[in-house]
C-alpha cells in the first residue's frame, strides 16, 4: 500500500523507461520522497510525544493523522484502481507536516529534511521536465 501509494503519487499509472535518463532521475525522485514521508512520520510523532507542546494541538494532530488515514486506507481498499492510492486525497497532511517540522528542536533534522525536499523538487522539476520534452517532440 505505501509503495502503491508512493509510486502512484509521483509518477501516475505510467512508467518511463524507455525515456533515457529518466530512470535515474526516478531513482532519485522515489528515494528521496520515501526518506522524506519516513522523516516526516518520525517528526510527526517526536511532535505528538512533546510534552512542552499544548495538549489540544497533540490530540487534535492525533485524531485527525489516524482519522483521515483510517478514511484513506479504507478507499484504497475498497477501490481496485491504483488511482485511489493518489497523494491528492491525503494532500492536506501536508500541514501537519508542516508542524512537526518547524516543532523539531535540532536544526540537524530540519536542515537534512531541507537538503531532501530540495533534491526531491530539483529531479522531480528535471524529469518531467524531461518527459514533457519527449513528449512534445
Amino acid at each position: 500500500l505505501f509503495l502503491g501509494f508512493i509510486k502512484t503519487s509521483l509518477f501516475g499509472e505510467y512508467t518511463y523507461k524507455e525515456i533515457k535518463g529518466a530512470t535515474l532521475l526516478g531513482w532519485i525522485v522515489l528515494l528521496s520522497a520515501v526518506i522524506i514521508v519516513i522523516w516526516l512520520v518520525i517528526c510527526f510523532i517526536k511532535m505528538i510525544c512533546d510534552k512542552k507542546l499544548d495538549m489540544n494541538l497533540r490530540i487534535f494532530s492525533s485524531v485527525y493523522a489516524l482519522t483521515t488515514m483510517a478514511f484513506y486506507v479504507n478507499l484504497c481498499l475498497s477501490i481496485p484502481n491504483f488511482s485511489s492510492l493518489d497523494f491528492r486525497y491525503i494532500a492536506h497532511l501536508i500541514i501537519l507536516g508542516a508542524l512537526a517540522i518547524v516543532n523539531q528542536r535540532k536544526s540537524e533534522w530540519k536542515i537534512g529534511l531541507y537538503i531532501l525536499i530540495t533534491v526531491f523538487a530539483i529531479s522531480s522539476v528535471a524529469l518531467y521536465m524531461m518527459v514533457g520534452l519527449v513528449s512534445y517532440l
